[in-house]
């Protein structure tokens, strides 16, 4: 009885609970009122919407209001689909109804992308049919008159819907509108205009295509206010004034100090000089008597002492040694005589020797020497100005209103410039151009100075009624401390000289000199239009010898040839005292030399003649020669001495100029001469030659120092690059090519040395090892530092192998030596070699080819290394070079192509995904496989490009695929190991994913195991991003060398694929059993660990059978297809699953 009561009521309560989940699975009201609404939906469709987790209550009232409203397009799928991605199905239905009624054209496609965008797409119908008025904040901008403006303005903006993907939003509208407001404003004569006339501004704004790129279409701009605001021009005018005031007062206060310091240091040089003097005056005594005790044969000294006023006075000290019969000295028989006036004309001399005798400014030599001692004593950020002036038109003015109003001119110039530049040192170069060097001064000071010169010239010689015009053109050469030799600084300023003569004249140029900056532009003092009267300027008629002497010294001074100078001298001194042969002659270890010679008449071998070494002994002449260097030959003195050249000769020796063998040598050849008049003006003129031979072979010598320093690296002491390419052409050219060898050598990881001891030790172990490199190899030809751990030389051996063995023999050697000396050095060096050939002329191309074989051992770490230049280097090299120089365009032209391979099933005989290869399909059609550009991509980073070319052309196929519903299957995508390089890898794929609509399961990233040497904790971070989004990712050629179970423990794998030659080393074992074995535990520890196992490579029906033993989950290899064109794939895979292939 009790059972059969609570019967019914357990009956009820099951109908209950069955009604209640059979309405929640089934909305059986809801499919009745589409029913109703004419729309038509099943039960089971109802049914399954639940099943996939999607809300009937959602989509079918959008249906139904579709429907209702005429959008009969618009299926379930689409909504579901629609749903599922995320997206707001009731506002897209609300958008497509609303945009139909108002005749806005909104396809469904476009809805749901701005609907996925993040867009409200409903609000942006709203705004299209009703527009928006976007207040602007307050915009501050300044006119041109200073004035700050303050503008609001009302910007009224519809929705563009073809730009709500991808368009800028209201930020930008606003953004963009104040940049218009503030441009117009600003390029306002002044305020006043803008609030006269506040329109202009929203003119101008809307010009301006502001809604361009943006989601919305600018209606109108309306400015609401305009308020002015501070005056910003007063303010920043004030700001200015204060700190030109304070910078004022800065220099004021470092002018100050200057003059103090200056006064201070020029007491303290006087006290030095007054030192100076008490010290020599003691040191006449001494000198004398260390003289005396000597034993020297001949004394001769010059002192100078101070007398009872004071002054000083110069006296000479001459004697004669006696000796005993022992040869020691036993007294010495001489006198004292006062020279005091034969000193002071000399000074006269000499002080006058050193000054223009117009203009009294100091001449060409002497201002050259003062302005070169100034600027070595200039610092660092010290600031220098050479200047170069020339008086325009010169020659005109000369012609014009004859030379002394010439010379006139030049005086008034010289005046000049010693008033408005007193402290400077100045100089006459030449006829009518002056040089001059001043320190500390401000630019802007120079530049005032300058114009003020040539004021001065135009205030005291310009006449309009004659035309005359006076002005000088200035060149200044500019250096902070950095460049201070003379004749460069003098090359800049003359520089500038030609950029104002180039340009007009009458005014200055300023040139900043910088070290290693090459000279710029041409010379002025060097161009024709200056040397017209060069060597004019200096004839003269001489009215006595002490004339003919100044104008040597003159010529000899400021004619930069010093032939041309010779030949002057030569006439002008052989016709003022009717001499018939001056002969100038420089001797060194070769014998003598003929500077120059000049010869009243022609005689055969003359000078030849009179320098026969059995004559000419320029020892035993010396010795011979008085106090002035003289030595006189007379046949009637002595006969025997060129008695068939010359009746008298007089040579003068260069007994006074040290470090110099030079003679000058006088003959009468028909008369007999004493010499005795003209002795002193002819021995000063020789002396003043041998002074300018001197300083010419110090130029060349200093010349010669400054070429070594050009050409020769400070550190090693070895070429420079240029340098061993000219020396090893010119030995090529001279000496053949047979033999030769070019070497290549670096440090490898060398910076590892400067870190851990210091770029001392650094330095000291490069030079030791060019010090090795000259002593060690003694049939090295020529050897250089290239770069900081890079030298590369030529050895001459008779074989190759010789070559190398001796150079590795020399190379261990110097890297044990070293390794000993600073235990953790590990230095290893790597070299390569190459063989010269008789058809090779570049120096460059025979260093590239030892690169490239230096490279192939570059990755010893262990030993040092020689590698030689071979046949498969250098096809290797022509590729590369062939690679690279085509890759970008082949990129361009979309040349890198996908090709597909299939995997196929071994449990289903199915094809369950593909593997995706490039290939290189040029224009003509030809193919070039990835074994001849996938190295080279990877060196340089341009296998990134082509992996996502591959990955676009991928997708491209899976989303077209998609929308014809074919069979699809997953593609794996090669990725190299740059990738992990850059950190936009990971969002790039994403963003393709998404941009493509391709599920992200169809995808699989497939990267090589070497790709576990690069950064592993950033790899393992990408390979989980990956996965989380639904990416498979594989691991390929898995068994090539850098195999690890442990590695693929720790980073995020799917699929592991054996390497083929991995396969093939291990079937191709003499014991099969083995073999098997190894493949099938192997297979079975990935598949342990959780990963699908795939073998690639498989060619024969053995390799197949082996690996379904091995219990393989999938292959990949030529036994069923060959990688083919994406298309040929496409009819693969419908053919190849509908046949029975299990």
């Amino acid at each position: 009885m009790e059972s059969s009561f609570y019967l019914p009521i357990f009956l009820i309560a099951g109908g209950i609970i069955f009604l209640i989940i059979f309405f929640h699975y089934v909305p059986f009201f809801l499919w009745l009122s589409a029913k109703v609404s004419g729309v038509n939906i099943s039960l089971i469709q109802l049914f399954l919407m639940r099943i996939r987790n999607v809300p009937p209550y959602i989509i079918v009232p959008g249906m139904i209001e579709a429907h209702k409203a005429g959008l009969k397009n618009i299926t379930r799928d689409e909504l579901e689909a629609h749903y599922l991605a995320g997206g707001h199905v009731e506002k897209v239905v609300h958008a497509l109804v609303s945009a139909s009624k108002a005749n806005i054209e909104l396809p469904f496609q476009m809805a749901t992308a701005i609907d996925l965008a993040g867009r409200d797409v409903f609000e942006a119908v709203q705004m299209s049919v009703n527009p928006k008025v976007i207040d602007t904040p307050p915009v501050t901008a300044v006119a041109k008159d200073g004035i700050q403006l303050i503008a609001k303005a009302r910007v009224t903006v519809r929705a563009n819907i073809r730009q709500l993907v991808g368009g800028a939003g209201e930020d930008t509208i606003l953004a963009r509108v104040g940049e218009g407001i503030v441009s117009s404003i600003g390029s306002s004569e002044n305020h006043k205009s803008v609030l006269e006339n506040p329109d202009s501004i929203s003119k101008l704004v809307l010009r301006k295509g502001l809604d361009a790129g943006t989601a919305f279409e600018i209606l109108s701009i309306d400015i609401a206010d305009v308020d002015i605001g501070r005056n910003i021009g007063a303010h920043l005018q004030i700001q200015q004034a204060e700190a030109d005031k304070q910078i004022a007062q800065a220099k004021a206060e470092e002018r100050r100090a200057t003059a103090i310091a200056k006064e201070q240091e020029m007491r303290a040089e006087v006290e030095h000089m007054k030192a100076k003097v008490v010290e020599a005056e003691a040191e006449v005594p001494r000198a004398m008597a260390e003289a005396l005790r000597s034993g020297k044969p001949d004394i001769y000294i010059e002192l100078c002492k101070t007398d009872a006023q004071g002054k000083p006075r110069w006296v000479k000290v001459i004697g004669q040694t006696f000796y005993d019969e022992k040869g020691e000295p036993e007294r010495v028989l001489g006198k004292v005589c006062d020279i005091d006036d034969q000193k002071k004309k000399e000074w006269e001399l000499r002080e006058k020797s050193q000054k223009d005798s117009l203009t009294g400014l100091l001449n060409n030599f002497t201002i050259k020497q003062q302005i070169g001692a100034r600027l070595q004593s200039l610092k660092r950020g010290q600031t220098g100005y050479l200047v170069v002036q020339d008086v325009d038109s010169f020659k005109k003015i000369n012609d014009t209103n004859g030379h002394l109003f010439g010379d006139a001119v030049l005086c008034s110039f010289a005046d000049e410039l010693s008033n408005i530049f007193p402290e400077a040192l100045k100089g006459r170069i030449g006829g009518d151009e002056f040089v001059f060097y001043v320190e500390d001064m401000d630019r802007e000071q120079l530049e005032e100075k300058l114009k003020q010169l040539n004021r001065c010239m135009s205030d005291r010689y310009d006449d309009d009624k004659t035309g005359l015009h006076i002005s000088c053109s200035l060149g200044a050469a500019v250096t902070d401390g950095t460049v201070t030799d003379y004749n460069l600084l003098f090359q800049w300023a003359d520089a500038a000289l030609y950029q104002v003569k180039s340009k007009g004249k009458g005014a200055y140029y300023l040139l900043d000199v910088k070290e290693g900056v090459a000279l710029p532009g041409k010379s002025y003092l060097d161009s024709e239009e200056n040397k017209e009267d060069e060597i004019a300027h200096k004839e003269a008629q001489f009215e006595s010898a002490e004339d003919l002497v100044l104008f040597c010294m003159d010529l000899l001074e400021n004619v930069p040839n010093l032939t041309s100078a010779l030949k002057v001298i030569c006439e002008r001194t052989c016709s003022f005292f009717g001499i018939d042969d001056m002969i100038c002659v420089e001797v060194n270890e070769a014998g003598p030399t003929i500077r120059y010679q000049w010869n009243r008449e022609e005689k055969k071998d003359f000078a030849r003649r009179i320098l026969n070494p059995g004559v000419f002994e320029w020892d035993r002449i010396r010795k011979k020669a008085d106090e002035s260097g003289a030595v006189i030959y007379r046949q009637s003195e002595t006969p025997d001495v060129y008695k068939e050249e010359a009746e008298s000769v007089m040579i003068v020796m260069s007994t006074a100029a040290k470090g110099l063998k030079a003679s000058v040598i006088f003959s009468n050849r028909h008369t007999d001469r004493s010499w005795q008049e003209e002795k002193n003006a002819l021995c000063r003129i020789s002396h003043q030659i041998f002074n300018r031979l001197r300083t010419l072979k110090n130029a060349e010598k200093d010349q010669r120092e400054l070429n070594r320093k050009l050409n020769y690296d400070a550190l090693t002491g070895l070429p420079i690059y240029n340098k061993f390419v000219d020396k090893l052409e010119a030995y090529m050219a001279a000496h053949g090519k047979s033999g030769l060898f070019f070497v290549s050598s670096d440090f490898s990881n060398f910076q590892y040395v400067n870190e851990m001891y210091g770029y001392e030790v650094g330095d000291r172990i490069l030079h030791d090892f060019a010090i090795a490199l000259q002593e060690k190899c003694q049939n090295g030809v020529l050897f250089c530092r290239v770069t900081s751990d890079h030298f590369v030389g030529v050895l001459k051996e008779d074989t190759v192998e010789k070559a190398r063995d001796k150079y590795l023999e020399f190379t261990n050697t110097f890297v044990q030596k070293t390794n000993s000396r600073y235990d953790q050095c590990n230095l290893v060096i790597a070299t390569g070699m190459y063989e010269i050939l008789e058809n090779d002329w570049s120096v460059s191309s025979m260093m590239d080819n030892a690169n490239e074989a230096r490279k192939q051992c570059k990755t010893q770490k262990v030993d040092s290394a020689v590698e030689i230049y071979t046949e498969k280097i250098r096809k290797n090299l022509e590729n590369t070079r062939e690679i690279v120089s085509g890759m970008v365009a082949a990129y361009n032209n979309k040349e890198f192509r996908a090709y597909l391979q299939p995997k196929v099933s071994l449990h289903t005989g199915k094809v369950v995904g593909a593997e995706a290869l490039v290939r290189w399909i040029r224009a003509d059609g030809s193919m070039v496989m990835p074994g001849r550009f996938i190295d080279v991509f990877e060196r340089n980073g341009f296998v990134t490009k082509v992996d996502f070319a591959i990955l676009d052309q991928v997708l491209e196929y899976l989303q077209d695929a998609l929308a014809q519903r074919e069979e699809v299957v997953p593609i794996s995508v090669n990725f190299s190991r740059r990738h992990n390089e850059y950190t936009d890898f990971v969002p790039n794929i994403l963003k393709r994913l998404k941009d493509y609509k391709v599920p992200s399961e169809l995808l699989e990233v497939e990267v090589t195991e070497s790709v576990f040497m690069s950064d592993l904790n950033k790899l393992t971070n990408n390979l989980e991003t990956l996965r989380d989004k639904g990416v498979e990712i594989s691991v390929d050629d898995f068994g090539s060398g850098y195999s690890s179970l442990n590695l693929l423990s720790k980073v995020a794998v799917d699929t592991v694929k054996l390497d083929k030659q991995f396969l093939d080393d291990t079937m191709n074992s003499e014991r099969e059993e083995t073999a098997l074995t190894i493949i099938k535990y192997l297979t079975k520890m990935l598949k342990h660990l959780g990963f699908k196992v795939l073998a690639e490579g498989v060619e024969t029906k053995e390799q197949l059978d082996m690996l379904r033993l091995a219990d393989c989950d999938i292959v990949q290899g030529y036994f069923y297809a060959k990688p083919m064109p994406i298309d040929d794939f496409r009819k693969f895979l419908q053919e190849f699953n509908e046949r029975d292939n299990a």
